[in-house]
């Protein structure tokens, strides 16, 4: 007869301080590309020739609008399904949208890859939080 393999406890506390250090610079991260548009306000309207009206856009509605909305689908998703998975193809998705948007050459790119940053980083605290 053979017995399930249990974990030491101390090996148990090492994975679970790892997996909580993963997930303090996922929301680190997450912070970081949130508030980046406004630390770079002046650099980004010079470069691209917009307004104040558009970097409010870019930094307030065009995030915000679809973090909020999405952010409870995921989280009925995260419910259900596997959460580790959501927080990986969030993190993945909005990681290459913040790279998009490093490339941004025109207001509109760049308006599309906040969007998508913002799709992105809506699939973290739910799937996380659940996790934790």
């Amino acid at each position: 007869m053979t017995t399930a393999r249990n974990p030491s406890p101390a090996g148990n506390r090492l994975y679970t301080a790892w997996v909580l250090i993963l997930f303090t610079l996922v929301a680190t991260f997450g912070f970081v590309d949130r508030i980046i548009v406004q630390a770079l306000v002046q650099p980004i309207k010079t470069e691209l020739q917009v307004s104040d009206s558009h970097m409010g856009l870019l930094g307030g509605l065009a995030f915000a609008v679809l973090y909020v909305l999405l952010s409870i689908p995921i989280a009925r998703l995260a419910e259900r399904h596997n959460r580790l998975a959501i927080v990986s193809v969030s993190t993945a998705l909005w990681s290459l949208a913040t790279a998009v948007s490093g490339f941004a050459s025109n207001f509109t790119h760049l308006l599309l890859a906040r969007v998508g940053v913002g799709i992105g980083e809506a699939g973290n605290p739910p799937a996380t939080f659940s996790i934790l």
